[in-house]
């Protein structure tokens, strides 16, 4: 059976969570904080499931420690952020 990642061509490090029909988290949970380059890389992310898949609404699951510059470019992608628990 093929996995999230192989359907979206992404990197086995790339964790995927199915979070409800035509919703997927991008599930990134680190002590550091998150800056625009990391946010680039989800956004780029977002775009090829959004290639396989384009009614697919796709989330950010990530601790609070997200600076602001990064939010404003996820959420100009149309990412919606979903602040997981410790």
């Amino acid at each position: 059976m093929q996995t999230l990642n192989e359907k979206y061509g992404l990197d086995k490090k790339t964790e995927l969570e199915i979070i409800g029909p035509g919703k997927i988290g991008i599930v990134k949970c680190v002590k550091r904080r998150l800056l625009v380059a990391d946010a680039e890389r989800f956004v780029e992310t977002a775009a090829r499931i959004r290639a396989v898949d384009p009614d697919t609404q796709v989330y950010l699951i990530c601790t609070d420690n997200i600076c602001s510059k990064s939010v404003g470019l996820l959420q100009k992608n149309g990412i919606d952020i979903l602040i997981a628990e410790d």
